[in-house]
């Protein structure tokens, strides 16, 4: 789980990569969770979805401030919310927004990487991350000390998993077309009967 990354950072004492920081981008499926994790660390929250519906759920849910990618200027408003840029970029995306991530991290902000849904090769634009001295972390599912300190911001109440919505088992095949529109903001549950 990529929120996992900023666990394992503020408990390991890399007080450095979160300390004070003001603003945590997070994009796509992967926001849900970072949006829970990075709020009970603390942390001031940007959400960006192309989906109105999704940015309004992304506020109830505690984000500070939500852009639509396909409407405006993430940068500009990233930049304008923050007061220069994000501390955090979490994205998982790859390709399609590789550019706006690096354009909206603060000078020795950080960008996290945990996946590429639309595409694996993005510009490199290795000049941004010199140039604004960016550190860029990859994440993976985590450790299982990193699961055991997500369970624990869960199990005191400072976070919540959110789930879109469940389904029986037998109702299978509308979940999946639900998750391959796009139209969940959250887990899709399968209730296995039992």
């Amino acid at each position: 789980m990529p929120g996992t990354e900023l666990v394992r950072n503020a408990q390991d004492d890399l007080a450095e990569l979160l300390a004070g920081f003001e603003a945590l981008v997070c994009r796509g499926g992967v926001s849900t969770a970072t949006l829970a994790i990075a709020k009970a660390l603390g942390g001031r929250v940007i959400v960006t979805s192309s989906s109105p519906d999704k940015l309004e759920r992304a506020r109830e849910l505690g984000a500070d401030a939500t852009f639509n990618h396909d409407t405006d200027d993430v940068v500009a408003g990233v930049k304008e919310v923050t007061g220069g840029g994000a501390h955090v970029i979490v994205d998982h995306v790859g390709e399609a927004t590789w550019k706006r991530s690096l354009d909206a991290a603060r000078p020795e902000g950080r960008v996290c990487v945990c996946g590429a849904t639309t595409g694996p090769n993005p510009p490199a634009n290795l000049h941004r991350i010199w140039w604004k001295q960016l550190t860029v972390l990859g994440s993976t599912m985590g450790s299982q000390a990193d699961f055991e300190a997500v369970y624990e911001l869960v199990k005191s109440g400072r976070a919540a998993p959110v789930v879109d919505k469940v389904f029986a088992l037998s109702e299978a095949v509308a979940a999946h077309e639900r998750l391959e529109a796009g139209e969940q903001l959250g887990k899709i549950v399968l209730r296995i009967p039992g």
